[in-house]
């Protein structure tokens, strides 16, 4: 006999919990489907966690890899925003190798010289990056992963 119909004749009920943004709901009598001999077993969910892999263009030290790399101006910024060299879809990718920067507001978004603003700027993190990642992967992998070349 099964635990779940061993459970049906002692008389117990299944209860369920279900988790809402207005908080617990309890609801009695719900019992789970036994799964086993099925053709697609439903496997419990687990949630994925993601592992940021660290930039490899800068370490996260307060400050901003395009006032050091455009003015030369070393010092401290309260705020930085992580920027991913290539967005869209390569947003992932740029993650996964590391290809980000630590940038002030200003030349992330608000600024003349902003990367979101600038294609000069913008291409210019795009060459950076790539010959970057090519220092331990060669060109076509990069062009394999990102689609083309900036070089």
């Amino acid at each position: 006999m099964t635990a779940a119909a061993e459970e049906k004749e002692k008389g117990a009920t299944k209860i369920h919990i279900y988790h809402t943004n207005k908080g617990a709901v309890i609801r009695p009598g719900k019992e789970t489907m036994d799964q086993t001999g099925l053709l697609f077993p439903k496997t419990p969910a687990k949630k994925k966690k993601k592992r940021h892999k660290p930039s490899i263009l800068q370490d996260k030290n307060h400050t901003c890899y395009l006032c050091i790399l455009l003015n030369g101006d070393h010092h401290k910024h309260r705020t930085l925003h992580e920027h991913h060299i290539f967005g869209g879809p390569n947003r992932i990718h740029s993650e996964e190798e590391g290809l980000k920067v630590y940038l002030c507001p200003e030349h992330h978004l608000t600024g003349p010289a902003a990367v979101h603003r600038c294609q000069e700027t913008q291409n210019i993190l795009h060459q950076i990056g790539q010959q970057e990642f090519e220092k331990t992967h060669t060109r076509e992998e990069f062009r394999k992963i990102f689609g083309r070349s900036y070089l």
